[in-house]
């Protein structure tokens, strides 16, 4: 019989229309076990509703769903759990430490780009720079970061700069400091066929 603590952080959503319900799994929890949620509504403001699952509750359970309406949080299914200050929580679960922050699942569509070095070579092909990602080539060549991607995807010489540019492949096994090296023996040795 413990008590197990779910801290869940929400963002502030941009859409308008009805919210989704959001959902807290319980298949980890043993029988008899409390479940203490911590919903962060507002974190710049410390803003949080805390309340406590007593076992009866929970049973039979795979989840609890609930939805926030401005700074209310209502519990779906006709649940009613035990609202707590943050000095009750803080009793019944002291350590801290072990606490997971749980986002909102993403719903489909692609996470951030991935960081990537960039190899940068100049209008006769010739390497000129090694990047740490695209943001830096950007900065560098004054060009957007899509374009950018998109000429590293395509391998094509950008019509504004003149430049060529290429993701870094770490398994090709050169030394990246070799700066004789051109954009045509790069894409040989990445078995790819120049345009």
């Amino acid at each position: 019989m413990a008590v197990v603590r779910e801290r869940i952080i929400l963002r502030k959503g941009r859409r308008s229309g009805d919210k989704m319900p959001h959902r807290i799994d319980i298949k980890e929890l043993a029988e008899g076990d409390s479940l203490l949620v911590e919903i962060v509504i507002d974190k710049a403001n410390d803003l949080a509703y805390r309340c406590l699952f007593e076992p009866e509750l929970l049973a039979g359970r795979r989840g609890v769903t609930f939805r926030v309406s401005g700074e209310q949080v209502y519990w779906l299914s006709g649940l009613q759990p035990k609202p707590l200050l943050k000095q009750q929580a803080d009793q019944l679960v002291p350590d801290v430490e072990h606490v997971e922050e749980v986002g909102p699942k993403r719903r489909g569509g692609k996470s951030g780009p991935r960081e990537r070095k960039v190899l940068v070579f100049d209008e006769e092909g010739k390497l000129e720079a090694v990047t740490r990602s695209l943001k830096d080539v950007a900065r560098l060549s004054n060009l957007r970061e899509k374009a950018i991607d998109r000429l590293c995807k395509t391998k094509r010489v950008s019509s504004e700069t003149g430049y060529s540019f290429r993701y870094w492949w770490k398994v090709l096994g050169f030394d990246i400091t070799d700066f004789t090296l051109t954009v045509s023996q790069y894409d040989e040795l990445c078995k790819r066929k120049s345009e």
